[in-house]
């Protein structure tokens, strides 16, 4: 990432204080991704930690992303109204609180609640983070800095995993959420410092009558975040249906699915810059098309190698492993360049709500694709063949529909006029 912002900064017109501020931004996304992530792999540990039930330790994930998810729209509106910095500033301050409150909770009722601060706080950051592209450096750049975000967000819930596994083994569980302090108090100076102050014209005087009649009178933002909706839910089938088929399909270790996991946000972040050049270069329309022809073929070839992997049981993971990089690299394709195609050519006053409904879509995407394609999972499971094995029938099922889910989205796409 950091050679990327290095390739911006040749440019005349993207001066040092552009470069940091563009740091600042991608700090609070990497605070809004990692704090995901991180809870996440310590939920089995906390709960016997806080002596409570697995259930009830989940609202500690539940409850930060229903908190981003809810107030999206908002946080997009009071941008616009406000002022996107000031709007901007206050998501980190809030988030820092909930990061102190998290740290200073001894149990799991203020933990949660201290969750739902953050989430706040979060909702803040990401919905403004892509809004101020377009004041900090040229339209020709436009793509390769949404793929900086992009990148950076795919770093943080990459790295979620792997550093509160480390923390929550070798330190008090405080740990996790101790290392995001000093990046948060970080991103604040930097911000304060360097994004611009520009006010937007005065949006709608009702917030939420503004965003749905936004989102109404515009085709093309409905087809995009209704494609980011579908593929979200897609990308989050890989997240929470493949743990499942690797342990009881293939037989996997803990270990052993951790590192095959892991390759999934790991070639997001790769390709994320690359795939915002490529947006640059040839336009959001051609990337958009490419990414999610390059995800279609990465569903149905996993459950085509899973089925496969039956006779070959040593090729399994490989099998899994290939076709998941298709399609967090197809998403990675299509997210640089819808986010391009849609914040690129937005009015003054319309940027921060059209930024949180790219956001909301993406957020109401995973929370779907974590129940409705795991219940496919589950719904197949019950319905599998006596004789075969039921998790792989019912992981390949999975991404059949998922292939259908990218279709359909690949269709919307290309009626669309880029």
């Amino acid at each position: 990432m950091r050679e990327d912002i290095s390739e911006l900064a040749r440019e005349e017109s993207f001066p040092l204080a552009s470069r940091l501020a563009l740091v600042g931004l991608a700090m609070g996304l990497l605070l809004s991704s990692f704090n995901i992530s991180v809870v996440n792999v310590a939920l089995p540990d906390l709960a016997n930690r806080l002596a409570v039930s697995m259930p009830a330790v989940q609202w500690l994930v539940v409850t930060y992303l229903l908190a981003m998810t809810c107030l999206m729209p908002m946080a997009g509106w009071w941008g616009d109204r406000w002022g996107r910095k000031p709007v901007m500033l206050s998501g980190i301050c809030i988030f820092s609180l909930g990061t102190i409150g998290c740290v200073l909770a001894e149990s799991l009722t203020p933990l949660i609640m201290a969750r739902l601060v953050q989430g706040v706080g979060a909702a803040l950051m990401i919905s403004l983070a892509m809004t101020f592209v377009s004041d900090l450096l040229p339209a020709s750049k436009t793509g390769l800095a949404m793929g900086v975000l992009g990148t950076t967000s795919a770093v943080g819930t990459a790295l979620g995993p792997v550093l509160g596994g480390l923390l929550i083994t070798y330190f008090h569980w405080h740990a996790l959420f101790y290392v995001s302090l000093p990046v948060s108090i970080l991103s604040f100076l930097i911000s304060a410092r360097q994004l611009p102050d520009r006010r937007s014209v005065a949006p709608s005087s009702v917030p939420q009558g503004h965003l749905w009649h936004h989102l109404r009178e515009s085709t093309g933002l409905q087809r995009s975040c209704g494609a980011n909706f579908l593929v979200s839910a897609v990308i989050m089938s890989t997240m929470v249906v493949g743990p499942f088929y690797l342990s009881d399909g293939i037989g996997l270790t803990t270990e052993q699915i951790g590192l095959v996991m892991a390759f999934g946000p790991v070639v997001a972040a790769v390709t994320g810059a690359p795939a915002g050049k490529l947006t640059d270069n040839r336009g959001p329309g051609f990337v958009i098309r490419t990414g999610l022809v390059v995800m279609l073929s990465g569903c149905l070839l996993i459950a085509l190698l899973s089925i496969w992997g039956l006779s070959f049981p040593g090729a399994a993971a490989f099998g899994y492993v290939v076709p998941l990089v298709m399609i967090t690299a197809g998403y990675a394709m299509f997210q640089a360049a819808n986010n391009t195609l849609v914040m690129k050519n937005v009015q003054e006053g319309r940027k921060g709500v059209t930024s949180a409904l790219l956001n909301l879509s993406r957020n109401l995407g995973l929370m779907a694709g974590a129940s409705v394609l795991g219940w496919v999972y589950l719904v197949a499971m019950a319905v599998a063949p006596t004789g075969q094995p039921q998790s792989v029938v019912a992981f390949a099922v999975t991404f059949v529909v998922s292939a259908g889910l990218v279709m359909l989205a690949l269709s919307g796409m290309v009626r669309k006029r880029t």
